[in-house]
């Protein structure tokens, strides 16, 4: 079952990614999806976070200062912070936030990331 969820986790990875570069000409690759499963990530989803009832999850929500070309780039940053998810929002000003709350999955939508911490 774990196995189907990073396979799932992965494909959903690398369709945002190839969504985002088409939408807006950056490249906005993985440098490694494989390498940010076995990093302390458990999965990673299009869209903003949603908590374990599906619900947007702005509770607990620390917007982290400056801007970030990428979401590795805000993953990387999150990390530091600890929490139990990080979201990007691939913007004109390209936000960064770090999850305190509840984290399960992603919204589906277009222009965001969410990346899940294994509990």
């Amino acid at each position: 079952m774990k196995s189907a969820f990073v396979a799932l986790a992965v494909a959903v990875a690398i369709s945002f990614f190839s969504e985002t570069s088409a939408q807006n000409g950056r490249a906005r690759r993985c440098e490694s999806i494989q390498a940010l499963l076995s990093s302390g990530v458990a999965a990673v989803f299009n869209g903003w976070c949603l908590d374990s009832q599906g619900n947007d999850q702005n509770t607990g929500v620390r917007q982290l200062s400056g801007r970030y070309k990428t979401a590795e780039d805000c993953l990387k940053a999150c990390k530091k912070h600890g929490g139990t998810g990080c979201e990007f929002h691939d913007s004109i000003y390209n936000n960064c936030g770090v999850h305190t709350k509840d984290v399960a999955s992603g919204s589906g939508n277009n222009g965001y990331v969410c990346f899940v911490y294994p509990k």
